[in-house]
């Protein structure tokens, strides 16, 4: 008969408190508006171009503001925003994206 498995304390699974959910609330909270402030930013003209310095992806918008990699990663991923093509390989990210207005 095989043994019933005991929990250890690696199986207990902390029960998150106020504090840390408000905290991530706060996080989540910040991240929507950076990205919606990029996305308005792009809807009035602007583009987000991609460059390398370093070694490491820099992200910045026509008027040189920088945009975090991980907001630039989620505009690019939504279905307003394209690549203009210039990237220098077929299977690279390209350098500038834009916004479409999509019809409905």
């Amino acid at each position: 008969m095989p043994e019933t498995p005991v929990l250890g304390k690696e199986a207990i699974v902390p029960i998150p408190t106020v504090s840390s959910l408000a905290c991530t609330r706060r996080r989540s909270q910040r991240r929507l508006n950076n990205l919606l402030a990029v996305l308005d930013e792009m809807r009035s003209g602007q583009a987000l171009h991609l460059y390398y310095d370093r070694g490491r992806a820099v992200w910045v918008l026509t008027d040189g503001r920088e945009v975090r990699p991980d907001i630039a990663r989620l505009v690019i991923d939504g279905p307003s925003v394209v690549g203009v093509g210039d990237g220098l390989f077929g299977d690279c990210l390209g350098q500038t994206w834009r916004y479409v207005e999509i019809e409905r």
